[in-house]
């Protein structure tokens, strides 16, 4: 950056991922896709309804029977089923059980969710389309339009606050306030509001209720006048654009900062390190906004960059639904120029029906990383299927967070990093002792076939792949004689 430089916010790009949808599971392990539709419903259901434990079921409450109709049609038509109607003295609500519970469960709290409602990851991670629809159902609920203004209340200050952060993200104008008042839906004394700027994509998938847009105003950029440079004394170093976002790669779900900490964590008063390769040297590629979405020919672009950076080792937690070519043969000439490429398999789940692994990690040229628990079992959440090599370390991982300060986190975008930091390891060991480093993948599969600690079926499974690392088993075949692995 240099004085002058316009610095936008993640614009609308041509390169989007819009038709790269995330898929979630539902019963009996059946993929269904979080698009608009489900977006939309999920935003009635997160403003304008609510989780009953005890009958298991989806309610849905408005006066507005516009809103009742779009409700029940919506779940109709994602879901194929019909709504019940509940009637009392003093309230109607709409009611779906089933899938529609089993899914609402993902992304909002159970019961009373005014306080604690934060806004959905999966939603955040989505292509742009999907995070529209989204806003405009919930604002359908608690929204509010006038002319060109358009108003989300909400009563819990960290739904707010990342919604703020993610509209930043995207390019919108925002805005929060706290407001009072002797009544409140929210309960306690008063309740946020965020105000959001025209997005004329989004308002135009308002159905019930509407707005007149004015023409989107000049990009929202701001210009870089002055730079100074300062020392930090601090654990972290991230790229802040002063009255801006203030978090890296995709930190409003999974930030890079946290997989550098699991590589790179070093010792600070009174902690040990956290890191399993603290003296290694980290270099870091921002391909993804920070809401977690970017294009495949971003992600391409990052691996030649770190390959032409001089990187060893090459580390994605990232996942697709769908393959890219071009990155299948950046990930190859990764290879072909020494450098260890693993990614992440995906927290989609695995019965053993249907391979539930996305891209990179689906690619034979991508060494595909599960997360295992604290008890050494394979977690639940984990994706499975016959590209699955090993099962590293991905439940409570203890690491850096954006506030300066140590976060625990749970998947496989945890056990990934930590299998960078220890190949990293074990090329340095390598170096060292003065032997070659790995030759290719096969090779490395070959090594990871006889020193790992076999924790499902006998040899390489869809479940565990060839299993856990063996580090001591390892870390002394690094100084044995290495041509049974490396031809």
């Amino acid at each position: 950056l240099k004085v002058g430089d316009k610095v936008c916010l993640m614009p609308k790009s041509e390169q989007s991922i819009s038709n790269e949808y995330l898929q979630i599971p539902k019963l009996n392990d059946v993929m269904m896709k979080l698009d608009e539709n489900l977006a939309m419903w999920l935003g009635l259901v997160i403003t304008d309804g609510h989780l009953n434990k005890n009958q298991a079921t989806v309610e849905f409450s408005t006066v507005n029977p516009k809103h009742e109709e779009l409700f029940v049609n919506l779940t109709k038509q994602i879901f194929d089923i019909d709504c019940g109607i509940h009637e009392s003295k003093t309230a109607k609500s709409i009611r779906c059980s089933g899938t529609p519970w089993y899914i609402a469960k993902k992304f909002m709290p159970v019961g009373k969710k005014s306080k604690t409602l934060e806004f959905p990851e999966l939603i955040a991670k989505s292509p742009r389309s999907v995070i529209e629809a989204f806003i405009a159902g919930c604002i359908e609920g608690d929204g509010c339009t006038h002319g060109d203004r358009v108003r989300l209340t909400t009563g819990s200050e960290k739904f707010a606050i990342q919604l703020c952060k993610l509209l930043s993200c995207l390019g919108i104008r925002n805005s929060r306030s706290y407001q009072t008042g002797e009544k409140s839906n929210f309960g306690g004394e008063g309740w946020w509001v965020v105000r959001i700027g025209s997005w004329p994509e989004m308002e135009a998938r308002l159905q019930v209720k509407s707005c007149k847009t004015s023409e989107p105003k000049s990009n929202f950029h701001s210009v870089i006048k002055e730079i100074t440079t300062e020392h930090y004394k601090g654990n972290l170093y991230d790229l802040t654009v002063d009255k801006s976002h203030n978090y890296l790669a995709n930190g409003l779900v999974v930030s890079n900062t946290h997989c550098a900490g699991t590589v790179l964590g070093r010792r600070r008063s009174g902690f040990p390190n956290i890191g399993v390769a603290p003296a290694a040297t980290l270099l870091v590629g921002k391909v993804l906004s920070n809401s977690g979405s970017g294009s495949s020919q971003a992600i391409t672009d990052g691996i030649r960059w770190a390959v032409n950076a001089g990187a060893d080792v090459i580390s994605m937690s990232l996942g697709s639904p769908s393959p890219y070519a071009p990155m299948q043969k950046a990930i190859q000439e990764a290879w072909e120029a020494g450098c260890i490429v693993v990614s992440a398999a995906g927290n989609s789940g695995f019965t053993g029906s249907r391979n539930t692994i996305g891209f990179p990690s689906k690619f034979p040229e991508s060494l595909c990383i599960g997360a295992y628990q604290r008890s050494g079992q394979r977690a639940s959440f984990s994706s499975g299927g016959r590209e699955l090599d090993i099962m590293c370390p991905g439940e409570d991982i203890i690491s850096c967070s954006i506030r300066n300060s140590l976060v625990s986190m749970s998947g496989t975008s945890m056990a990934t990093p930590w299998a960078a930091g220890f190949f990293a390891y074990l090329i340095s060991r390598m170096r060292r002792q003065g032997r070659a480093a790995f030759t290719g993948i096969e090779a490395v599969r070959k090594f990871l076939a006889i020193n790992c600690l076999d924790q499902g079926s006998t040899g390489k499974d869809d479940f565990t792949g060839w299993g856990i690392p063996n580090a001591p088993q390892m870390t002394k075949a690094i100084s044995l004689n290495l041509k049974w692995f490396t031809e």
